[in-house]
């Protein structure tokens, strides 16, 4: 994945982006960055089911708001894996 595929991923997906601290037009994607993300998602999320769960929900409701056909792959992918 290129890092302008992973920042259309981020802008696509709302929460993604917040859960992993992502600014559009000020954070660079990075190796740090990508290390920070690796981090964020195993060894703080992983550790905090109630905060995943939250967030899981939160994403779900926020790729729901998008219309099926105007969903990216990884939107839907995201949505086939919760079934």
């Amino acid at each position: 994945m290129t890092a302008e595929k992973l920042r259309e991923n981020l802008i696509g997906n709302r929460v993604l982006g917040e859960v992993l601290g992502y600014q559009e037009g000020s954070t660079l994607i990075d190796e740090n960055f990508l290390k920070q993300c690796v981090h964020q998602m195993f060894f703080v999320l992983d550790k905090d089911h109630e905060k995943l769960e939250e967030i899981i929900n939160k994403l779900t409701n926020d790729i729901k708001s998008v219309e099926q056909g105007q969903r990216s792959e990884h939107q839907s992918l995201f949505l086939t894996l919760l079934d």
